[in-house]
């Protein structure tokens, strides 16, 4: 019986352990996408004509709500929990999620999808 406990708690103890962090869940990752490049692809959509966003010259609409401090909203159309790859679906396959949704389709592939979300994920305060 202390055989077996000291071979259970070597394993334990040669695997990590109880370590908080290998616990955790990672950030979301990006594929390569870059904020940038999100912002370029939210001016040439014109997203702003609907949308207010942080650091987008005029993007100052109103038809659809504002995009700022996108990392801390819980849900996408009311419909999604907020992570990036939903953001990519929403973005790039709209009216599957929301059949009922105003926005149009933007005709994204995922890669530009992906862009955007890194973009969006990347505001942290409202600079508008």
């Amino acid at each position: 019986m202390r055989v077996k406990f000291l071979i259970i708690l070597s394993a334990f103890i040669l695997l990590g352990g109880c370590d908080e962090q290998s616990s955790q869940t990672p950030a979301p990752v990006l594929d390569n996408a870059v904020a940038a490049r999100g912002a370029d692809l939210i001016r040439d959509r014109a997203c702003g004509s609907c949308h207010r966003i942080s650091g987008i010259d005029e993007a100052d609409g109103t038809i659809g709500p504002p995009l700022s401090n996108w990392s801390d909203r819980a849900y996408i159309a009311g419909k999604l929990p907020n992570n990036t790859d939903n953001l990519v679906l929403w973005l790039t396959d709209t009216h599957r999620v929301a059949p009922e949704t105003a926005m149009p389709e933007l005709d994204l592939t995922e890669r530009e999808a992906r862009h955007i979300a890194a973009y969006l994920f990347s505001m942290r305060e409202e600079t508008l």
